[in-house]
């Protein structure tokens, strides 16, 4: 006769082995991704090192496409932060204190 499961004596299920490896292989996954990402900025850096004019309202300047890009990149990135950070600052200010 067979025992029910979870009664003293009864033999343990075996553990689940796909865990392990299927975290293992979503790991692979993540390196093999950031690795083709960092080629394709590595890549496109390269391919982009050509000199360009800027206009400005009173001059022009010269440089390098790719640093036009990045620096493009890091101002509106600065820009969407401050506006996100006045905006949530902004709606704190209007709400009525709890209390």
């Amino acid at each position: 006769m067979t025992e029910p499961a979870g009664t003293p004596g009864s033999p343990e299920p075996t553990p689940r082995r796909e865990g392990p490896q299927r975290n293992e292989a979503r790991s692979w996954l993540i390196v093999i991704a950031l690795a083709l990402v960092v080629g394709y900025l590595i890549w496109f850096s390269i391919d982009n090192t050509h000199k360009v004019e800027v206009h400005w309202i009173f001059g022009t300047t010269h440089g390098s496409l790719i640093w036009v890009i990045l620096v493009s990149l890091l101002l509106g990135a600065a820009i969407g932060l401050l506006a996100l950070w006045l905006g949530r600052r902004r709606s704190r200010r209007a709400q009525p204190p709890d209390g």
